[in-house]
């Protein structure tokens, strides 16, 4: 599942709520609340010298973390993903491993375990991950080549985050995927994004209505604003339905004294 649409049109918040509701449910889920951790920060370590890849042990205790603070639970009765113990086991081990490759290893193991063990023992699973093209862009991580260069390293260098880039696994018939792309940071728009599973959705996110403004506004305020309908409306038309914008100059857009009386002959279609 793909939600796709611009800056502020309510992707993350969409993608939090899907969580929230899977985990009521009974769901397991594994939530990246935006994939830039895959990609930078932390430390960047090689098992060997002529080993092609490199492992992130900061963002696998995150990952790992996660959920097995949300699931521990039930963790243990799903098989990982070479059926030898649990997922519970391996995500267990790996957050107390001193050993930064075997908690990479773990968190990765326990990703692809995840999408294995959908339906196992009447339990559903899901993955979710924002600001997914992060995976596409680059990280902030540097190799040494010599004493006068150093290299970039790619995303796909990552173990990881290699394992994260789950919607061009054109092998993979299991498990569900909830993925949001985010247009709002240094990622380029036109970064390449490989959508290759068989059976993606894309769900393109509209902008607001003014039901939604008005409601947005009541949550906000915590009850019923005073604010008339034709303030909703103008609101509407200058934010363009822009749901970042609506929350970051709510006071200018929705304050009886905004200076905005010049807009009042606007009409919105």
């Amino acid at each position: 599942l793909v939600l796709d649409g611009w800056t502020g049109s309510g992707k993350s918040v969409a993608l939090y709520a899907l969580v929230a509701a899977a985990r009521a449910s009974g769901w397991v889920v594994m939530y990246v609340p935006s994939a830039s951790l895959l990609v930078q920060g932390g430390v960047f370590k090689k098992r060997s010298d002529d080993d092609a890849m490199f492992h992130t042990p900061v963002a696998a205790q995150h990952v790992l973390r996660g959920v097995y603070e949300a699931h521990k639970d039930v963790l243990g009765s799903l098989p990982s993903a070479d059926r030898k113990s649990t997922i519970g086991d391996v995500c267990a081990a790996g957050l107390e491993s001193p050993d930064p490759f075997a908690k990479v290893d773990a968190a990765a193991g326990v990703l692809k375990g995840l999408l294995m063990a959908d339906g196992e023992n009447d339990v559903r699973t899901l993955v979710v991950v924002d600001d997914y093209n992060y995976l596409y862009h680059r990280t902030s991580y540097h190799e040494t080549v010599h004493r006068f260069h150093r290299r970039r390293v790619e995303p796909r260098e990552l173990v990881l985050a290699s394992a994260f880039m789950m919607l061009e696994d054109q092998a993979r018939t299991s498990g569900v995927a909830a993925i949001a792309p985010t247009y709002g940071g240094p990622v380029s728009p036109q970064a390449d994004v490989p959508l290759t599973v068989a059976e993606t959705t894309i769900i393109r996110m509209p902008r607001f209505s003014l039901q939604e403004v008005a409601t947005m506004v009541s949550m906000q305020s915590g009850g019923a604003p005073d604010v008339p309908d034709e303030a909703l409306r103008r609101a509407l038309a200058l934010s363009n339905g822009n749901g970042r914008d609506l929350r970051e100059k709510k006071t200018t857009l929705f304050q009886a004294d905004n200076g905005l009386e010049l807009s009042r002959g606007m009409r919105c279609g």
